[in-house]
């Protein structure tokens, strides 16, 4: 099957290594140093939207390959029984259903 999107280690690593967390990173710590730590749980919230963009874009990755077999193209094949259809694995992907 073709990779319809990228891997779940991918869209968690562009999720989590933003600019926005990594500027949160570092002023989290240095917030709690000096006692501010009501200031500090800001950065519970990019936690938060690390979280549910990694598992909106999963989501919509498991519907993109749902849908990627839905539109996988018919080919016809010559057996004892007469041109039954069967899915298309390409010209690299082609095997003999012998």
């Amino acid at each position: 099957m073709q990779e319809t999107s990228r891997s779940i280690w991918s869209t968690l690593r562009a999720n989590v290594l933003t600019l926005f967390n990594g500027i949160l990173l570092v002023c989290f710590p240095v917030l709690l140093a000096i006692g501010r730590w009501q200031d500090a749980l800001f950065g519970f919230s990019a936690i938060e939207n690390a979280v549910i963009g990694t598992v909106q874009e999963y989501r919509a990755k498991l519907a993109l390959d749902r849908l990627a077999l839905l539109n996988a193209p018919n080919a016809r094949r010559c057996t004892s029984r007469p041109w039954p259809r069967s899915p298309s694995r390409g010209a690299a992907g082609a095997r003999d259903p012998s």
